[in-house]
C-alpha cells in the first residue's frame, strides 16, 4: 500500500516478485551471452538476437509471425523492443537499451566483404522469408552471431523521433559489402524485424 499500482517503483517490484523463479533461471544464461562491445569494453552486447522464448518469458506474450521458441522474436515495434529493455533492466538492476547503429556496426566487424555464408543467414543461403534459430550459425571474430542477416534489428533513436534505423540486413538481404541500414517508422512490424540488447 506504500506505492500506488501506477508508480514505476511498484511496477518494477511487482514484475520482479511475479517472475522471481523465471528470472532466477534466466539471468545466469543471459549474463553468459553478454559480450564486451569492441571499442567499448565498459558495455556489453547480447551475442545473439533476442529469442522468442526470452521475449515471452519477460513480456508474457510472443508476437512473432513465425513462432518457434529458439528463433528470433519478430513483428515487434520499436516501443515493444524498448519495453523489453525496461523489463530486463529491472531484472538485471542495470541500464538496458537498444544499441546504436555505430555500436551494432562495430559488433559486425569487417564489412568490407560480404559475410561468409556460415556467419549470416541471407538470401544467398535461404529462401528469403523464413528466419533461422538464434546463434545457429558461426559467430564472427568478436563472438557475435547474426549481426548480419537473419532479422533486421532495431537501433536506438531519440525518444521524440517517430522513426528509427533498422540495421544488419535479414534473410531477404542480398549479401554485399557494407553494413545495411534503413530508416522506418517506429510503429513498423515485420516478420524479419527483431532486436538485441546492450547493457551499460
Amino acid at each position: 500500500g506504500i506505492f500506488p499500482p501506477t508508480e514505476p517503483v511498484r511496477q518494477e517490484i511487482d514484475f520482479i516478485v511475479e517472475r522471481q523463479s523465471t528470472l532466477t533461471a534466466l539471468l545466469p544464461e543471459i549474463d553468459r551471452q553478454l559480450l564486451p562491445l569492441p571499442g567499448s569494453p565498459q558495455v556489453r552486447l547480447l551475442n545473439r538476437e533476442v529469442s522468442q522464448a526470452l521475449y515471452a518469458s519477460l513480456v508474457g506474450a510472443n508476437p512473432s509471425a513465425q513462432r518457434r521458441d529458439g528463433y528470433p522474436v519478430d513483428s515487434v515495434s520499436y516501443g515493444e523492443a524498448e519495453r523489453f529493455c525496461q523489463l530486463l533492466g529491472w531484472a538485471l538492476g542495470a541500464k538496458v537499451r537498444l544499441p546504436t547503429v555505430a555500436e551494432l556496426s562495430r559488433a559486425a566487424g569487417d564489412v568490407t566483404r560480404p559475410p561468409a555464408p556460415t556467419q549470416a543467414w541471407t538470401f544467398a543461403n535461404g529462401d528469403g522469408i523464413n528466419t533461422h534459430a538464434v546463434a545457429s550459425g558461426s559467430p564472427n571474430a568478436a563472438g557475435f552471431h547474426d549481426v548480419l542477416g537473419n532479422v533486421e534489428e532495431w537501433t536506438l533513436a531519440a525518444p521524440t523521433a517517430t522513426e528509427a534505423t533498422v540495421a544488419g540486413g535479414s534473410v531477404g538481404w542480398l549479401a554485399e559489402p557494407g553494413f545495411p541500414a534503413k530508416v522506418v517508422p517506429k510503429r513498423e512490424k515485420s516478420r524479419i524485424l527483431g532486436f538485441r540488447i546492450l547493457v551499460e
